[in-house]
């Protein structure tokens, strides 16, 4: 069984391992995330007002299904992620296609790029692996790498749903990947801790990852403390409105026009 470092969310340690390790080999499967993608795209063009020929920063890009399907539709991407074999893949599949989509190896915590992008798109609960301050200084970065007027979008996990939804341990089939999960809740720190173990025929993986979790007022405040301004809010990708009980909060921030 190959064993995942144990990371913490919300203290700042890192999660690269488990991402590097056991994510590549089991995520795709858990989650059914590429027949989503189309639908999440659409959303993504009609709040972020994108059209042909727009800039947007992808990060954490995971295998860049993102920037591939903005790319198919004439809009420029640059996706960023931390793990070559994702870089690597999405690259691949750039090239194969012929779509403008780039992609760079590259850590979120310390994301350097010059103003320009028309938005930016930070999604599946990709916040909240490093600690509050990581997080508040990668949104600092997420607003410095936008034109004026440019947006972002951020999906989080809503941390009210987990307080009243948590289910401690979960067994279930995904593909080919059997998967058990065992949740816990700190109160004191909003962090939701997950030993994942995961198998697919003969193959084994456990790894242990911790999240911090954030209410709605804490996200506003965060948003608006990197200077931008919440403009919209939604449950998910079906643009349902946003409220106390939604398992996501998906919030398009704008940056000033001046």
């Amino acid at each position: 069984m190959r064993e995942v470092k144990r990371v913490r969310g919300g203290d700042g340690s890192s999660a690269e391992q488990f991402f590097r390790s056991f994510w590549p080999a089991v995520g795709p499967a858990v989650t059914g995330l590429y027949a989503r993608t189309p639908v999440e795209t659409r959303f993504l063009i009609r709040v972020l007002g994108l059209r042909r020929g727009d800039r947007v920063l992808d990060v954490p890009c995971g295998f860049g299904r993102h920037s591939l399907e903005l790319a198919r539709r004439g809009i420029r991407a640059l996706g960023v992620d931390l793990n070559p074999r994702f870089i690597a893949e999405a690259c691949g599949r750039a090239r194969l296609e012929g779509v403008p989509a780039e992609f760079r190896v590259g850590d979120m915590r310390r994301l350097r790029l010059r103003a320009g992008f028309d938005a930016a798109i930070n999604l599946f609960s990709s916040l909240g692996y490093y600690g509050e301050a990581m997080d508040q200084a990668f949104l600092r970065a997420l607003c410095r790498a936008l034109r004026p007027g440019g947006r972002v979008l951020l999906q989080v996990v809503n941390r009210d749903f987990i307080i009243h939804h948590l289910a401690p341990r979960m067994r279930y089939q995904a593909g080919p990947v059997r998967v058990r999960e065992v949740r816990s809740f700190d109160l004191a720190t909003s962090v939701v801790t997950t030993r994942w173990e995961a198998s697919r025929g003969q193959r084994r993986w456990t790894g242990t990852l911790g999240l911090r979790v954030y209410a709605y007022h804490e996200l506003v405040r965060m948003l608006e403390q990197t200077g931008l301004r919440v403009t919209g809010a939604w449950a998910d990708f079906d643009r349902r409105p946003a409220v106390l009980g939604s398992r996501w909060f998906v919030l398009r921030g704008e940056r000033a026009r001046r």
